[in-house]
């Protein structure tokens, strides 16, 4: 089922076909060479006594899957020109009101209010996102490694580690300080019943995201964005039903009245919802849910987000290693308007109704 049929190529090698012969002579190179998948054969009588070729579908190659960088794509995206940024932060604004005084020329020749503009500056530095992953040069050589699958790798767990440090970055030892530990970003913490069913689930985050994203808009004078959750929290809202069993979310089968989401564009509380597994904790906790205004988190990147990629075949090739290197530069900070950032925290563990047994 593969694009040429061996059976086929020795007929049209047969017939002086140079693509065919050529294919047949790469295949015999690397029998003689010791090409572990061309050693591997059926042997059964039943398959035609080893001669039934094994395929391996490089297509269907079954990757590890990463969570990539919804977090970070909603950022603002900015050039990375610089090593070290600096950013002014007013700290004091003009003062604006009525002139002081007192007697029938009240307000008139009298001092108007007075107040300086202060700043203090935030700085901003490039972090460094690298790894490697090493091959066998036989494994290059030979075309038993696919390369392409190699890169596919390195660039997504660079990707996942990017969007996480974004999230949950502490500061320290060259990493990125995510939003989680950015000094000032506001709060609610969730200070009911430990478990929830679906429905009071939906109920009451639907009540905190909107507070969340309302003490936005009084800090900021702005609107808030998007929410931000696990994707095991935003199946379990849309799981949510009322008394009747109707959804409590839209879906695109459904005719809802007074939802309070949609799942085909996913929004929640009227705000586009971001599903992204790296807001969970590394011990495994699902508690939080991020709102925020987005065009306030600062993402500077090279290269438009995509790490270099290098071949390094010189540092180890006495021990016949091949080295497979990604690595990018970023900084990112939610520091500008730190209030930007609304954590819903200490949240019950995403439910559902259905019991499921061991």
């Amino acid at each position: 089922s593969g694009d040429h049929d061996p059976i086929r190529d020795l007929l049209l090698a047969a017939n002086d076909d140079p693509e065919a012969r050529d294919r047949l002579t790469r295949h015999r190179k690397r029998a003689i060479a010791g090409d572990k998948f061309l050693q591997e054969r059926a042997t059964a009588t039943g398959d035609l006594g080893g001669l039934v070729v094994t395929e391996f579908l490089l297509s269907e190659f079954a990757e590890i899957r990463r969570e990539g960088r919804p977090f970070a794509n909603i950022c603002r995206g900015l050039p990375l020109t610089a090593f070290t940024m600096v950013i002014g932060r007013q700290t004091q604004g003009a003062n604006v009101g009525t002139p002081t005084g007192s007697g029938p020329a009240y307000g008139e020749n009298q001092p108007y209010p007075s107040q300086d503009i202060n700043s203090t500056p935030l700085t901003v530095s490039a972090k460094t996102l690298a790894g490697v992953s090493e091959a066998s040069v036989e494994s290059v050589d030979f075309g038993v490694l696919d390369t392409n699958l190699v890169w596919s790798d390195v660039i997504a767990a660079y990707n996942q580690i990017l969007d996480y440090r974004l999230i949950w970055g502490s500061g320290t030892n060259a990493q990125h300080t995510g939003v989680m530990n950015t000094p000032g970003i506001d709060g609610l913490t969730y200070a009911g019943a430990a478990s929830l069913d679906p429905e009071e689930h939906f109920r009451v985050l639907h009540s905190l995201v909107l507070q969340a994203a309302g003490r936005i808009r009084g800090n900021l004078k702005m609107a808030a964005t998007h929410v931000v959750m696990s994707s095991l929290r935003w199946y379990s809202l849309q799981s949510a039903t009322d008394a009747d069993g109707r959804p409590l979310m839209g879906f695109a089968s459904s005719s809802p009245s007074n939802v309070g989401g949609t799942v085909p564009v996913p929004t929640f509380a009227s705000l586009p919802v971001v599903v992204d597994d790296n807001i969970i904790e590394t011990n495994g906790d699902d508690d939080k849910v991020l709102v925020v205004r987005a065009p306030e988190l600062l993402l500077w990147e090279r290269n438009g987000g995509a790490p270099q990629t290098i071949r390094v075949d010189q540092a180890k090739a006495a021990e016949g290693t091949v080295q497979f290197i990604g690595r990018g530069y970023s900084a990112f900070t939610a520091g500008r308007y730190p209030k930007a950032v609304c954590l819903l925290d200490a949240l019950p563990e995403p439910t559902f109704d259905a019991p499921v047994g061991s």
